[in-house]
């Protein structure tokens, strides 16, 4: 993961130190640029089973196919909830939050760079297999394939990864460790170097 090609802006937040808070009522949904499957709304309709009060952020990819029902669907959530378009200040959001909602691609090795704990909502097979490695790796908890995971099931996990501080700090540590947000660095180095010979 050291040639993981991320915005810069993601190596000078997880240079940053991390308050890992003993309530965890900040949270994240962003699932990358399009959401075929309609699990931002899914995601949504799970929060409404946690009885906390939470400040929740929602990142509207700029290829999802139902942006009024997931603005819907947070106007009429229980909590306190944004959405938000085009977002280019995604890991300053990372940043300011305490537990990240993610799909399993690129969002997820964001996460984990930003050492922000993280539930990965996996889309479809192959995402799963990188959530499990994440998970492994001590930096993220995953649904499954989420399409077919309940909207128990996924408030229970997040749940248990909001109610555990350790477990998250423990987490962020992890992230932070696996991916530091310098590949492009890197790969601009190796070029230069190939050109150079």
């Amino acid at each position: 993961l050291a040639y993981t090609l991320l915005e810069p802006s993601f190596a000078a937040v997880h240079d940053e130190p991390r308050e890992i808070r003993a309530k965890a009522g900040r949270l994240l949904i962003a699932l990358g640029g399009d959401d075929p499957f309609f699990l931002t709304r899914k995601t949504l309709a799970a929060l409404e089973l946690v009885p906390e009060i939470l400040e929740v952020t929602v990142v509207i990819g700029p290829a999802f196919l139902d942006t009024d029902e997931v603005k819907q669907a947070a106007r009429n959530s229980r909590h306190r909830c944004v959405c938000l378009h085009d977002v280019r200040t995604m890991a300053q959001l990372m940043q300011d939050t305490d537990v990240a909602l993610v799909g399993g691609g690129l969002t997820a090795l964001e996460a984990a760079c930003a050492g922000v704990p993280a539930v990965i909502i996996c889309e479809v097979d192959h995402q799963v297999e990188t959530a499990e490695a994440l998970e492994a790796a001590g930096t993220a908890r995953h649904t499954g394939l989420a399409t077919g995971a309940s909207v128990e099931s996924i408030a229970a996990l997040v749940q248990a990864v909001r109610q555990d501080a350790e477990g998250r700090r423990r987490m962020s540590v992890a992230g932070k460790s696996l991916v530091d947000g310098r590949g492009l660095d890197r790969v601009a180095d190796a070029l230069m170097e190939i050109l150079a010979r």
